[in-house]
């Protein structure tokens, strides 16, 4: 998966009862310069690359650039718009990326510095485009992709301050040109939600890829597959991950 940045935008926290409420604002006057706008992009494996994993989930590795979420307790609310070209019901797909963002919290240790992800809702009439400007929604979509990004599994958008090394919004979008399904034990006909949401919404932390086939058994490496659940669980390096960041 490969990052790639560009364009302009900001945030701002609202706290209440010690928590940070994050959720996008209407831009304010700041240099523009300041905003820029980050790309995940989550490809199949290669067919070189798609043999079975060698190491287990207990390598401590993961990969993180210093940008995150404003205040010390921030709660990150997300819009779902479940719609989708597979006849996945609109129940299954907000149960399938509230457990993703679930698996995140559950791993994050309760004391003061502490990501709370928030349900905020279904809206059936969000659109997030492929090339999106900052729209005020964190949002998670199905959308067709392959024109932009051919055969992209998913890509997640965020938007950050410059000198401030805050987060201001994040989208992911699932391309809608590709099968999916919500399974037990994995339908290798199809892309399993839970699994890729799992690892995009560790960029919603701005953890990044990794690509050693080590780290292959872990919820961030950088290539997905058709049928693939392993990324639903966090491994050990996903979870060292996510405690030194909050």
């Amino acid at each position: 998966m490969k990052k790639i940045f560009i364009v302009p935008i900001l945030l701002i926290a609202v706290f209440f009862s010690g928590i940070a409420l994050v959720q996008a604002k209407p831009d304010q006057p700041n240099p523009a310069s300041d905003i820029e706008r980050g790309i995940f992009v989550h490809y199949p494996h290669a067919k070189s690359e798609a043999k079975g994993v060698t190491t287990g989930d207990q390598v401590n590795d993961f990969k993180y650039n210093g940008i995150h979420w404003a205040g010390n307790a921030p709660e990150v609310k997300y819009i779902i718009n479940p719609k989708n070209n597979d006849g996945l019901s609109e129940d299954a797909v907000v149960q399938a990326v509230d457990t993703a963002f679930q698996e995140w919290k559950n791993h994050n240790p309760t004391d003061s510095k502490y990501i709370r992800f928030k349900d905020g809702g279904v809206n059936l009439s969000l659109e997030t485009p492929a090339n999106p400007n900052r729209d005020s929604i964190n949002s998670v979509s199905f959308e067709p992709l392959n024109t932009a990004y051919p055969n992209a599994i998913a890509v997640t958008f965020y938007w950050y301050s410059r000198s401030t090394k805050e987060l201001l919004e994040t989208d992911t979008i699932f391309n809608s040109d590709l099968p999916w399904n919500i399974t037990v034990n994995g339908d290798p006909n199809s892309y399993d939600l839970q699994n890729i949401a799992t690892h995009e919404f560790g960029h919603w932390l701005v953890l990044g890829d990794l690509y050693s086939q080590r780290d292959s058994a872990l919820t961030m490496y950088g290539y997905g597959g058709l049928g693939e659940t392993i990324k639903s669980t966090l491994g050990r390096g996903d979870i060292s991950g996510i405690n030194k960041i909050y």
